[in-house]
């Protein structure tokens, strides 16, 4: 049913009569409200990191960080005056908060921001299966397997060599990238 909104009316139709049943709603609401909940929810950074290039200048870059520091500034404040937390736990809280801390986890110090970048990629896309399971999901799903998910993109993307070093045709890189956009 998510994808449903993205089809014709008449697809819509069957989609509407199970919302009143089930919810209770009377009407879809505009399409033009729907496209824009649609490019928000798949590219809501890629059109703010827009809006901001548009909109925003130097002045109001730094307005939101001095914003974003004096609201972290306000919650430690908040947080040395509460008196419902033991000094240690309030301790831990006020650690967590410093912007300044180090908050990469124990081992994974020698890897650079883009390669944690690309770890934490492949690990979103990480399972473990047996050989059944998965030639029970290449016959019947659409999406194709975890690892395939990350091999193919990061094989064709420049960055990834670069952040880890490759030269084409090393490893997970290839000599012939398949360049989309």
């Amino acid at each position: 049913m998510n994808r449903v909104s993205n089809m014709p009316q008449q697809y819509r139709i069957f989609r509407d009569r199970f919302e009143r049943v089930v919810r209770g709603t009377s009407a879809e609401p505009p399409r033009t409200i729907l496209c824009g909940q649609y490019v928000n929810g798949n590219m809501g950074f890629a059109v703010s990191k827009l809006y901001i290039k548009r909109y925003f200048d130097s002045n109001a870059r730094n307005q939101s960080f001095d914003m974003i520091n004096n609201i972290q500034a306000a919650f430690i404040d908040m947080l040395n005056q509460t008196n419902w937390m033991d000094v240690e736990s309030m301790n831990k809280a006020i650690e967590k908060e410093n912007p300044n801390l180090d908050k990469r986890l124990p081992g994974l110090q020698k890897y650079t921001a883009e390669q944690m970048f690309f770890i934490n990629y492949a690990h979103t896309w990480c399972t473990k299966m047996t050989d059944a399971y998965a030639l029970s999901r290449l016959l019947t799903d659409e999406h194709s397997l975890g690892q395939f998910r990350v091999i193919g993109p990061t094989s064709n993307f420049n960055e990834f060599d670069r952040a880890f070093a490759c030269t084409p045709g090393q490893g997970n890189s290839r000599k012939d990238k398949c360049i989309v956009w």
